[in-house]
C-alpha cells in the first residue's frame, strides 16, 4: 500500500499490474500495465497505460514492487518484478500468448528463461517503459526479486529451487540451491530485522 491509500496489485492470471486508488473507502482502478491485445474489446482496455518502446510484455509476473526515487519528477516512479515469462490464463483459454508476446514460454516445466524487469511509470503522461532487464533461470510460477540497495538484485527462481544475487547487469554473483520434493521456493527476501519488535 502506498502513502496515499492506493495499492499496486499483480494479477498473474492476466499478466497485468493494476493500481487501485482509495482502497479502504471507495476502490477504483487508476491504471493497468499489461498486454494491450489481452484486454482489447473489454471494458478495462481504457485503463491501460501506453507502453513506450518495443519491449515484450510480461507473462505471469510476481512480486511487483514500488520504488520511489527522489530524483524523479512528481508522478514518476519505478516498478520492478520477477517476470516469469509464462503465458497461461485459465479464464482466457482462447488467447494465443505466443502470437502476441514475443519470446513467451507456454510450458509449465521447461522454458528458456524468466526475467528481472524494471519499468519507469509516468502517471502524468500515462506511460510506462522498460528501463532495465536481465534473464534469470526459468520458473513458470511463484518466484521473486528484490533490489538490495547496493546495485545488486536478489532473485528466486522458485520452481528451480534456485536463488541468488545478481549484479546490476545480470551477472550472477552467488547462487544457492534447495533440494525440492513436493514443494517449491515461494519467495526469498533479505531483511536485517532493524526496527522489528524483537530486535
Amino acid at each position: 500500500m502506498l502513502d496515499d491509500g492506493s495499492v499496486i496489485l499483480s494479477s498473474r492470471e492476466t499478466s497485468t499490474a493494476i493500481k487501485l486508488d482509495d482502497l479502504e473507502s471507495n476502490p477504483t482502478i487508476d491504471y493497468m500495465i499489461g498486454e494491450e491485445s489481452f484486454w482489447k474489446g473489454s471494458d478495462y482496455a481504457s485503463y491501460l497505460l501506453t507502453k513506450i518502446g518495443d519491449s515484450s510484455g510480461t507473462g505471469g509476473q510476481h512480486s511487483v514492487t514500488y520504488e520511489k526515487d527522489s530524483g524523479l519528477p512528481d508522478g514518476q516512479y519505478y516498478l520492478y518484478m520477477f517476470d516469469n515469462n509464462y503465458g497461461k490464463s485459465n479464464t482466457r483459454p482462447d488467447y494465443d500468448w505466443t502470437a502476441n508476446v514475443k519470446g513467451i514460454q507456454t510450458s509449465f516445466a521447461t522454458g528458456t528463461h524468466s526475467r528481472y524487469y524494471k519499468y519507469l511509470v509516468d502517471e502524468n503522461a500515462r506511460t510506462y517503459k522498460l528501463v532495465k532487464s536481465f534473464n534469470v533461470p526459468y520458473s513458470s510460477i511463484v518466484s521473486s526479486v528484490q533490489e538490495l540497495g547496493n546495485g545488486t538484485v536478489l532473485v528466486d527462481s522458485g520452481t528451480k529451487g534456485l536463488f541468488g544475487v545478481y549484479s546490476d547487469d545480470g551477472t550472477p554473483i552467488s547462487q544457492w540451491t534447495m533440494g525440492l520434493m513436493k514443494n517449491i521456493i515461494y519467495r526469498v527476501y533479505q531483511y536485517d530485522f532493524s526496527g522489528f519488535y524483537f530486535a
